[in-house]
């Protein structure tokens, strides 16, 4: 622990993206599942280093093991170092010093949450590639191979299955975007104007003959 005092204290630093972007930390952490995937995948970096005080956490940081019940004391004792150390200078208000610190406890106290929706996250995102579901890009690109239309549409799935995640805490299972990639395809292919455009409905979908 005396090892690691100092790791926290360097992830406070004035310049550092977790304190530059604290505000946006503080609500991710109270509302996670209120943000979009692209904003949780840009904020989760530093939730991480904060949890397993990263390599922006010190040259000691990555050769000590993660001992996870010394975090609020490694805070504390971070905390009074700064204090203890302050100079008249010091780019850091004490309030601010506080309040960053408060947001490191926070963030400590929500791991699990916040762990959990991040796994169901990333499984969105490895249930629309084609090594885990070929079904899936079986589906969307038959009949027409790959075209900017059907590119886009299978790049839908990721914030589809985010929106699932958001509502039920749990990411859908493989088959489940196969048929909302059906659905998807169903409903571009009775939107199209002519008949024997490029694009064919999904057979066996909706749509199909």
């Amino acid at each position: 622990m005396i090892l690691s005092h100092h790791d926290h204290n360097n992830l406070a630093k004035e310049d550092n993206q977790v304190v530059k972007k604290l505000e946006e930390l503080r609500q991710f952490v109270l509302q996670p599942t209120s943000v979009s995937y692209k904003k949780f995948e840009e904020l989760w970096p530093l939730f991480e280093s904060v949890i397993s005080r990263g390599r922006e956490a010190g040259s000691n940081a990555q050769d000590l093991p993660e001992r996870r019940e010394d975090f609020p004391l490694l805070i504390l004792h971070g905390f009074a170092d700064s204090l203890a150390s302050r100079g008249l200078h010091c780019p850091i208000s004490l309030g601010l010093r506080s309040e960053i610190y408060l947001v490191f406890l926070a963030i400590w106290q929500c791991r699990d949450p916040l762990t959990s929706l991040w796994r169901e996250w990333s499984l969105c995102r490895a249930r629309t590639t084609k090594k885990v579901n070929p079904d899936l890009h079986e589906i969307v690109f038959s009949g027409g191979g790959v075209t900017p239309d059907r590119q886009q549409l299978l790049g839908q799935l990721p914030e589809w299955g985010w929106g699932r995640v958001q509502s039920d805490g749990k990411c859908p299972e493989p088959e489940e975007f196969v048929e909302e990639a059906r659905r998807r395809f169903g409903e571009m292919a009775s939107s199209m104007l002519t008949p024997g455009a490029s694009e064919s409905p999904v057979p066996g979908g909706a749509g199909s003959p």
